[in-house]
């Protein structure tokens, strides 16, 4: 639960022991959520395509994310 995390801290803006080392990109993210510059939203894992990038994933999880993220410009 990563990205959850991730909106818990944007949203309380309180830190524990084990978060201080992010905190400078934490009260970023704070100030622009508060600000409703940005929304944070949790996003289910099988249709996390930025997984491709940060997790190793099966065969066919990495096919189906590579295909979502390297569409061909005439798709769009």
């Amino acid at each position: 639960m990563q990205q959850q995390s991730t909106i818990d801290l944007s949203i309380k803006w309180s830190t524990g022991e084990r978060t201080r080392h992010v905190d400078i990109r934490m009260y970023m993210l704070c100030d622009l959520n508060e600000q409703k510059l940005i929304q944070m939203e949790w996003v289910d894992g099988n249709k996390n395509s930025a997984d491709l990038g940060t997790k190793n994933l099966d065969i066919a999880s990495h096919k189906k994310h590579t295909a979502t993220l390297c569409k061909n410009d005439d798709d769009i």
